[in-house]
């Protein structure tokens, strides 16, 4: 996936889309796993467990509960994770994509700094 498809995929709408758009259109870099797709219902799983634990961590996160609730309720087996980073390293986010490509549906943001 290229750079502007990636920003166009990405939904303004939602918050956590609009900040990891931003940070890709600031030349963020960013990577999308060439791996087979991950079943949705092991993803969500996962990510829950992740959600408490870097809550109990104290790191803050942007669009956590929302983006499962959307990936839960995206209609698709299985999806790619993409990631992107921004060039300050203040937050990084995971991306869920359709395992073909079409779209992205939903993105996490998670900061890189404590507290």
């Amino acid at each position: 996936m290229d750079r502007t498809t990636l920003v166009e995929l990405l939904d303004p709408r939602w918050a956590t889309d609009s900040a990891c758009r931003q940070a890709l259109l600031g030349g963020a870099p960013f990577n999308f796993s060439e791996h087979e797709p991950i079943p949705v219902d092991d993803l969500v799983a996962t990510y829950r467990v992740r959600e408490r634990t870097t809550t109990e961590a104290g790191i803050s996160t942007l669009g956590f509960a929302e983006a499962l609730l959307r990936l839960r309720t995206s209609g698709l087996e299985k999806v790619r994770i993409g990631s992107v980073n921004d060039l300050d390293h203040r937050r990084s986010f995971v991306c869920f994509v359709a395992a073909d490509g079409s779209r992205i549906v939903s993105c996490i943001g998670v900061s890189q700094r404590c507290g």
